[in-house]
């Protein structure tokens, strides 16, 4: 099996394709690794260096993907953090090809927006997951503070988990 994961990578700790990739490879899974960032570790910490990376380069990896035929291949599509607008709709875009290349995939929108009460990605990349990634997904893994924002509804109890799931479901493809 082949998943195509286009999320963050960085050097120190476990986030994006840095936990991702080796997770499924040590269960045998084939990964197509693509990044949206180069940074030296999760945002959270005080500092951060390395950057999200230029969006031609983004796309140009993707169109790479294309190329060599993975979209054929693979039978899941992964997209975590986005790091830039640009690279949301370039991502976007190559979402909405693959799928339509390939009516096997299975395409999960891991929809990284933030946490803790606050929205760490730039502005333009919420529009983006919520008019154009989750319509398409076929599975969603938001945390509480995601689920709250895409759903608009606040989430205090299980029947406002089973409320903002199927709020979220209602959007496009996803089952709950």
């Amino acid at each position: 099996m082949l998943v195509i994961s286009i999320q963050s990578q960085v050097v120190h700790g476990h986030v994006g394709n840095s936990a991702a990739a080796y997770a499924m490879q040590a269960e045998g899974v084939n990964v197509a690794a693509v990044p949206t960032t180069l940074l030296s570790n999760h945002p959270r910490y005080p500092s951060l260096r390395g950057r999200v990376l230029e969006t031609e380069l983004v796309a140009d990896l993707l169109k790479g993907v294309e190329e060599r035929g993975l979209v054929d291949e693979a039978a899941v599509l992964l997209t975590g953090y986005l790091g830039s607008p640009g690279n949301a709709a370039v991502i976007a875009d190559f979402v909405e090809r693959a799928l339509t290349r390939n009516a096997k995939l299975v395409y999960l929108c891991d929809p990284v927006i933030g946490d803790d009460g606050r929205v760490y990605v730039a502005d333009g990349i919420l529009d983006v997951v919520r008019h154009r990634l989750l319509p398409a997904a076929n599975l969603t893994t938001p945390n509480q503070f995601e689920l709250e924002l895409l759903s608009g509804l606040t989430i205090a109890d299980a029947q406002g988990l089973l409320a903002a799931c199927a709020a979220l479901a209602a959007t496009g493809r996803i089952d709950v």
